[in-house]
Order: structure tokens, then C-alpha cells, then sequence
């Protein structure tokens, strides 16, 4: 995820997938998330080939989601895709726990600054490490307080699921609280609802 001023890319936030959306999204589960440390090489080779797409795109300025799969066998980071907006999935709260940065929020300072004809500047992001879990579940409004803990930043207000962002200072912390949650939620809070035989649209 990243921002673009004036073409050049001042922001970029790198994330892991832990389960596949596409998979969650048609066979139901959980779907889980985490950052990647910013000194990390995973980081710095996604943060290469990143640059290299948006700038072969042109993108001038805004707001993009990129995503890139690694080979099992050559360890190789291969293009997906890419877009001018702002990633899905509550990613945006997963990088704002991790970074300070709230991309929406610096997407509309963007546009302001280019309207008004005003110098942009963005605030150095802070290091943390975070992580996002969110899954449908079987009550309206479950009860959080069995995921309470110091790391959570939020629990994500939505009808008929489980979500919490956590940030640490510990990617194995981070890790963990991702793997217990998810357990926890498989035994008590887990929906799966079967896909339709037919597409809805």
C-alpha cells in the first residue's frame, strides 16, 4: 500500500497475506494479516518491485494497492495487480496501527494540497508491528472481552463478525495473537455460510 505525491512514492506499507482473500471470500475462514518489518529483505524487495510498477504505470498521485504472490519453488516476487485507491479489507487499519499513517486520511491532504495549490509533507512513520483478523461470525455483535488484551488497537464494529487489529513491538507477539485468535474464533465464533450455486451478479 502506498501513497504518490508529484509521482514520487512518499509512503509504503507492506503486508502478508495469511490466508488467501479470494479463498475466505468463496469457502468461508478466517482471514488473517500482518506487516512486514520495514529493515526486512522481504520489505525492501517488495518495496523495489512496487516502485517499479507504479512507476511503469505513470501514477501521478494518490492512493494505491498493489499485490504480489512469491514463488514456492524460485522464492521470485511476481506482479498480481494493482490499483489507484486504497486497499480493501480493513487493511487500511492494519497499516495505520503499524505506521501512524492513516491512508485515507493523507489521500484527501493529497488532493488538498494539489487544489489548493499547497506543499505536502508526510509525518515519519512509527514501527510497530501489527496484525488483522477478521471473520464472520454466528452472533450480531460478539463478545470481544475473551480477546482483550494490551496489543489490541480495535475491535472492528461490524454485524455478524470477529475483527481486531493488534500492534506490538514483537512480529512473534504479533503472530501469536493472530494464531490464538484464530483458534479462538474457530471453536466458539466461526459462520460459514455455503457459496451460491449461481453468481449474484
Amino acid at each position: 500500500d502506498s501513497l504518490v505525491y508529484n509521482k514520487e512514492i512518499v509512503f509504503t506499507s507492506a503486508s502478508q497475506y495469511l490466508s488467501p482473500p479470494m479463498q475466505v471470500s468463496h469457502e468461508g475462514g478466517i482471514f488473517r494479516t500482518k506487516t512486514l518489518g520495514r529493515y526486512s529483505d522481504e520489505f525492501k524487495a517488495l518495496e523495489e518491485a512496487n516502485a517499479k510498477v507504479l512507476t511503469n504505470f505513470g501514477l501521478v498521485n494518490g492512493a494505491t494497492h498493489t499485490e504480489f504472490i512469491r514463488g514456492k519453488e524460485d522464492g521470485k516476487w511476481y506482479f498480481l495487480e494493482t490499483s489507484s485507491r486504497v486497499g480493501g479489507a480493513h487493511i487500511p487499519d492494519l497499516v495505520e496501527a503499524s505506521s501512524g499513517i492513516n491512508l485515507w486520511h493523507e489521500w484527501a491532504r493529497i488532493e488538498n494540497a494539489l487544489l489548493k495549490d499547497l506543499k505536502y509533507e508526510i509525518a515519519k512513520p512509527t514501527g510497530f508491528s501489527s496484525g488483522l483478523i477478521i471473520a464472520l461470525a454466528k452472533d450480531q455483535h460478539p463478545d470481544y472481552e475473551e480477546f482483550n488484551c494490551e496489543e489490541v488497537v480495535r475491535f472492528l464494529p461490524l454485524d455478524y463478525h470477529v475483527g481486531i487489529v493488534y500492534k506490538s513491538d514483537s512480529k512473534e507477539r504479533i503472530q501469536q495473537l493472530l494464531d490464538d485468535a484464530a483458534e479462538k474464533i474457530n471453536d466458539h465464533f466461526l459462520n460459514i455460510i455455503p457459496p451460491k450455486s449461481k453468481p449474484s451478479a
